[in-house]
């Protein structure tokens, strides 16, 4: 739940999301065939290699198997491109004027692709972009306010002007637009440690902000930066992990508000029965 003052009530905001991923085609296989041609003792043993170079396993004419693939689209971090699609919907109550409801909504596409750097490491990339919806109408909310400059916070949370009270229903109306752009990189051992009959996946990296939205309240409308972390068990059955972000302003618009924003993802999900 996040809640931010308005004209002295508040706006309250709860949601879902919805997540879809794909393999970038140049890396995944269609579905194997019902009769497999006899494999080479080298393509059998990039198949088993979850870190096995896709780009040139598929050159050798070795399809990756489907074990193979379920395993790098369940790793946060793994040597493969994918783009995941993201919406998120909330539902945003307004006691100030009317108790009324309205929701927000956002689209966000995450490209994931990897770059090795040497026999070791690899570098995990990740670019953000937004597409947000908010139940506000970005002339009136500056009409309103009687000031040029924009206020708001990040992914289109709006916070109050200092001079007071909004004289308007702050839920009148809707702005759609591009949204603030991120960029995400984490550097990765190739060769994750053992853990308790699976792998310990870990990555520390950085963020990147780029004040890209097309109206004030859809971004920070600052340029951002911080540290990242990753960490991730991938057991036979169990696998948990998080991303933890920070990001802090370091330069922008001087009349928005500073950001300092935490971001943390986790996830957990569980095999109910093995892919061969």
């Amino acid at each position: 739940m996040i809640t931010k003052a308005i004209s002295g009530k508040a706006v309250g905001i709860a949601g879902f999301t919805i997540v879809l991923a794909a393999v970038q085609p140049g890396f995944a296989a269609e579905a194997e065939p019902p009769a497999e041609p006899e494999l080479s003792a080298e393509c059998i043993r990039m198949r088993e290699d979850v870190n096995a170079d896709l780009a040139k396993q598929n050159e050798m004419g070795c399809p990756p198997s489907l074990a193979q693939m379920s395993k790098l689209m369940d790793n946060p971090i793994g040597n493969v491109a994918m783009l995941f699609t993201q919406f998120d919907f909330y539902k945003m109550t307004n006691d100030s004027v009317t108790d009324q409801t309205e929701t927000k909504s956002q689209y966000m596409g995450i490209a994931q692709f990897p770059k090795g750097l040497n026999d070791d490491w690899n570098l995990i990339n990740r670019v953000v972009w937004t597409v947000p919806s908010m139940p506000l109408d970005q002339d009136k909310i500056d009409a309103a306010a009687g000031q040029s400059e924009p206020y708001g916070e990040s992914q289109g949370t709006t916070l109050a002007p200092s001079s007071g009270a909004l004289p308007i229903n702050v839920f009148d109306g809707r702005t759609t637009g591009f949204g603030d752009l991120y960029y995400v990189g984490l550097f990765s051992p190739k060769e994750p440690p053992d853990m308790l009959n699976g792998k310990f996946l870990w990555g520390l990296g950085f963020d990147l902000g780029f004040p890209t939205a097309s109206d004030d309240i859809l971004g920070t409308g600052k340029w951002t930066a911080g540290p990242s972390a990753i960490g991730a068990y991938m057991g036979p059955k169990w696998k948990i992990g998080g991303l933890l972000q920070q990001y802090w302003d370091y330069a922008g618009d001087d009349e928005r508000d500073n950001v300092s924003l935490t971001n943390f993802q986790y996830f957990v999900y569980y095999s109910l029965d093995s892919v061969t």
